[in-house]
């Protein structure tokens, strides 16, 4: 059984003030939640800490009728071990870069806009205490979203997939799906001509080529997870279909 640490007791009702814009928000549900779990050995090897996050609505305390999401991640304590880590005043890279994306894809039509953000520490009394939180209010994106946290192994003859759970693989069809892809690929293109998504920092850079295998990164193909094959960014949907992958 998942481990959570965002229970609604605790969190569903709690205040959250950002004090520099002089604005308070209630949680009002909880949405989603994952863990990023680790080791000390691997926290180590890795140059990070475990942590947590989920994401919930929020309501403006002031403005009641202006509602937003709250995304927030905390310092959690190394997996298969009962002690707690020492605390970490420094925020994951990866969660870092994250906030600079957000700002600078700030009026995107594509992406959330971050509307405040706080590093703050944890309470005495929480699960790392003086351990990292990271609080990120943005607007939410209209639509339906196509996935959720969370995940499930498929096995076919001697392919394993790793399936996404949500709408996108439960109940769309082919032609709808294809849609999507379509959809995704010019959003995508549309972001890269602004800064490079993988690239070190978010440093503005010229745009890199699109590739199909991108459609696994982001859970709209499912590449084969048993199988091992060269990275090659000019494959067909045709060509990644005759190796294994799903679509």
């Amino acid at each position: 059984m998942e481990l959570k640490y965002f229970p609604k007791s605790i969190w569903v009702g709690k205040r959250i003030d950002f004090q520099d814009a002089g604005s308070s928000w209630i949680l009002r549900e909880k949405l989603t939640e994952h863990s990023y779990r680790l080791s000390k050995k691997d926290a180590d090897e890795y140059e990070t800490t475990p942590s947590a996050g989920a994401t919930f609505k929020c309501q403006n305390l002031k403005n009641p009728a202006q509602e937003a999401l709250m995304k927030i991640h905390i310092q959690v304590p190394y997996s298969g071990t009962e002690f707690r880590p020492l605390t970490s005043a420094n925020v994951p890279e990866d969660l870092e870069e994250y906030i600079k994306a957000l700002r600078r894809l700030r009026d995107c039509k594509f992406t959330p806009n971050l509307l405040e953000h706080k590093v703050d520490v944890q309470e005495e009394d929480r699960l790392v205490p003086r351990g990292w939180s990271v609080y990120l209010l943005t607007t939410a994106v209209p639509g339906i979203p196509l996935a959720i946290e969370g995940s499930r192994y498929e096995y076919e003859n001697q392919l394993t997939f790793l399936v996404p759970d949500g709408e996108f693989w439960k109940n769309l069809d082919r032609p709808t799906q294809d849609e999507i892809r379509t959809q995704f690929e010019a959003a995508y293109k549309t972001i890269n001509t602004q800064f490079e998504p993988f690239g070190d920092k978010y440093v503005t850079k010229s745009p890199t080529p699109w590739s199909t295998q991108y459609f696994g990164v982001y859970g709209l193909a499912l590449r084969p997870q048993s199988l091992r094959f060269p990275y090659d960014p000019t494959m067909t949907v045709p060509q990644l279909e005759k190796i294994g992958w799903r679509f």
